[in-house]
């Protein structure tokens, strides 16, 4: 069976505030990120950032599990 553990974060990587998105899947860490502007993100406007998002459409790289 495979095991699976998704997350989400909000970071600043000035000068930009970034969505990354990470994925374990049987021990292969992969992540894809996001750049959503310079300023720090509302509420509101992450809730629409993550409704129009098309979640297909990230490209995943692999890094290694430290």
């Amino acid at each position: 069976m495979e095991a699976t553990e998704l997350n989400i974060d909000v970071v600043y990587e000035g000068p930009y505030w970034v969505v990354l998105f990470e994925k374990i899947i049987n021990n292969r860490r992969m992540v894809a990120k996001r750049r959503i502007g310079k300023n720090e993100p509302r509420p509101t406007e992450l809730s629409k950032f993550f409704e129009s998002l098309n979640y297909k459409r990230l490209r995943y790289s692999i890094v290694p599990i430290k």
